[in-house]
């Protein structure tokens, strides 16, 4: 895959961390247990030699996945597969994927394709385009081989000019500070009323990189900074943490899909957690002192 985008990442930090990455390629020639389509009787997500009007060929031939490897797309139409990923959980401090896929599309202007992750067996969805749960500048890269031109964003819906080549990149530590059991990639086409006698989605030579870059010593002494007992939570529950110049501390507490629920300013090595309306469920917090991360830990409701 392409190390640009990581090695800008990684000479930053290079000096004074270990680093760690694994890759996962799929070109669609051979059966894959990892990729399961839809058993859905309208699902038209199909592997095999396409042989459309537009999409007569693969990009690495003979086989790619398709929505239906003959036929336009059906109007009304809502289909999906999925890839799913077992990470080795060699947890450090920052622990990123990155996405990348060749594809080209021919819908309509109301029909669309989307990419979705999830950390959590699917229960709950993460849009892979979405810079919301991820704010960095490095995250989408789209490259069209028939222009030769890159660019930082792309919305799966007309027609692509050719194939083009995308990296999405996720760092999940934002997401999740805890072993992961699986990260599911969702690949979804959904088509509107109106029949134009388009080709669809075709995507080949998927791969998936996981990388792992941090110093494990760092990430146990940020989970041990702080405590919060009781823990699952009620109303007498707190979080402690050394703070004996009283220096002020950020607690920004997440949703486990990573979005920022809570925050609040520290000048004490404590505060109470009982005013702080939340559902059942599970959640993590970061404590930061001048947007750097002195700890950070899970909370129960």
């Amino acid at each position: 895959m392409n190390k640009l985008i990581i090695l800008i990442f990684l000479i930053i930090i290079q000096n004074s961390y270990g680093q760690f990455w694994e890759e996962f390629c799929i070109n669609f020639e051979d059966e894959n247990n990892l990729i399961s389509i839809d058993t859905n009787s309208t699902n038209i997500w199909q592997i095999g030699k396409p042989q459309k009007i537009l999409f007569d060929s693969s990009f690495s031939s003979p086989n790619s996945i398709v929505t239906d490897t003959i036929n336009p797309y059906p109007i009304n139409n809502e289909s999906s597969f999925t890839y799913i990923h077992y990470p080795s959980n060699d947890l450090y401090e920052y622990n990123m994927i990155e996405l990348e896929f060749v594809h080209r599309f021919n819908m309509d202007s109301l029909s669309k394709g989307y990419v979705n992750l999830s950390i959590d067996g699917g229960n709950s969805w993460i849009d892979a385009f979405s810079d919301s749960l991820n704010p960095y500048n490095y995250n989408y890269i789209h490259y069209n081989f028939n222009t030769n031109e890159w660019t930082n964003s792309i919305s799966i819906t007309g027609t692509s000019n050719g194939w083009i080549r995308s990296h999405i990149m996720k760092l999940l530590w934002e997401y999740h500070w805890e072993p992961i059991d699986s990260i599911i990639i969702k690949f979804t086409f959904t088509s509107d009323s109106i029949s134009q006698n388009n080709d669809g989605w075709i995507i080949d030579d998927f791969c998936l990189e996981e990388m792992h870059v941090g110093n494990i010593n760092n990430l146990d002494k940020l989970r041990n900074f702080s405590k919060i007992y009781p823990n699952p939570i009620t109303k007498e529950s707190i979080i402690e943490f050394e703070n004996k110049k009283s220096i002020e501390f950020t607690f920004e507490l997440y949703s486990i899909q990573g979005e920022l629920l809570y925050i609040k300013k520290i000048n004490q090595d404590y505060f109470s957690l009982g005013k702080i309306e939340l559902e059942k469920g599970l959640y993590f917090y970061l404590l930061k002192q001048k947007n750097q991360i002195k700890g950070f830990g899970k909370i129960i409701k």
